[in-house]
Parts: structure tokens; C-alpha cells; sequence
């Protein structure tokens, strides 16, 4: 593994992936418009499980897609919600990842993204890995998850289910904390 020192960061990504913000009342972006083709090849994304206790997970389309340091990516919004009927922490394990044979998919959550030295691999890098979230009964939280493909350093984009997992530990009072793992699902092609 490279020292953090070496790599030259992509600022760009970690740009992408920083949070477009919280609160259930932030106004929705427009979707981008097909044609990057990360973005055409990406068919569905899910989040499974979509409720762990009183924490509810969802992800939305499509939401922001471009190009970047010799590839493309896609971002997705990811809404946390607390169905419950008292205040919830939960401690977010953010993660940023490469998936396929040849690397052909990365996947990043919010403040997280990649970059790689001159010629070499590219590798994943957050600024932090754990995150801390409240949410009162009826807030939700707002995030991202960033999927790229074509950076330097990577292989080509293949069909198949690319499954990104994310830990979360769930505490309320009088309650036991639970513990669990949200998996997003990215299907490419079919």
C-alpha cells in the first residue's frame, strides 16, 4: 500500500462525494440526463434492508453525473428517516471501494472518493470513517453515494450486481444498541 503521502489526491472526487446536504426539506436536483454511459449502464440501485428498528433507508435516482479524472461517475441520494418514536444515534461506517475483477466499479459514500500516483492504481481514501448521526422522530437525514467507472487505473465496467455494504450501529434509550449493515446494490447492464 502507498503511503497517503504519494497519491495524488482527485479533488474532484471528493468534490462529488460530500454530502448535498441534510433535512428532509432540501429541494431535489434534476436528474442528469442519460448519455454518460456509467449512468446508461447502471439499470437499478436498491438498499437493502430498507428498515433496521426505527431507521428507514432509502435511495433515489439518479442525481448528479459527469465526468472526471478520465472516467465517469453517478451519484445517487441516500435518505435516512427515523420512524420511531424517540430520538436515534447511529454511527455510519463510511466506506470507499473498488469492485469487479478488473476494478471496474468504485463506490464511495459521502466525503469519501479515490485517487492514485502518477501511472499507478487507483486507491480509496475518506476523510474520516465513521460518522455520527441523530435524527429526532420524523427527521430525516440526506446523503450520497457516488459509483465511478473508467478512472486511471481501472478495468472495464462489467455486467453483474455490485453490492456495497455499510455498518450501522443503532442506539435509543431503554434499548439494547443494534447493530447492522445496509447493502446498496448496484446492477449494471440487463
Amino acid at each position: 500500500m502507498r503511503s497517503r503521502r504519494s497519491l495524488r489526491w482527485c479533488a474532484p472526487l471528493l468534490a462529488v462525494s460530500v454530502a448535498l446536504g441534510v433535512g428532509a426539506t432540501a429541494s431535489p436536483a434534476s436528474p442528469p440526463e442519460r448519455g454518460s454511459s456509467v449512468l446508461d449502464r447502471i439499470s437499478s440501485v436498491t438498499a437493502t434492508p430498507e428498515r433496521i428498528g426505527p431507521l428507514v433507508t432509502r435511495i433515489g435516482g439518479p442525481r448528479k453525473s459527469g465526468k472526471v479524472e478520465g472516467g465517469e461517475y453517478v451519484t445517487y441520494k441516500i435518505t435516512f428517516a427515523n420512524h420511531g418514536h424517540q430520538p436515534l444515534s447511529f454511527v455510519n461506517n463510511k466506506a470507499a471501494r473498488l469492485y469487479g475483477g478488473d476494478h471496474g466499479l468504485a463506490i464511495a459514500d459521502a466525503g469519501c472518493g479515490f485517487g492514485s500516483d502518477p501511472g499507478g492504481d487507483v486507491e480509496p481514501a475518506c476523510q474520516s470513517d465513521l460518522e455520527f448521526i441523530r435524527l429526532d422522530p420524523g427527521e430525516s437525514k440526506a446523503k450520497t453515494i457516488t459509483a465511478y467507472a473508467g478512472l486511471r487505473g481501472m478495468g472495464a465496467l462489467e455486467d453483474g450486481d455490485y453490492t456495497h455494504k455499510r455498518r450501522v450501529w443503532i442506539t435509543r434509550r431503554g434499548h439494547e444498541p443494534r447493530k447492522g449493515h445496509i447493502r446498496f446494490t448496484f446492477s449494471v447492464g440487463g
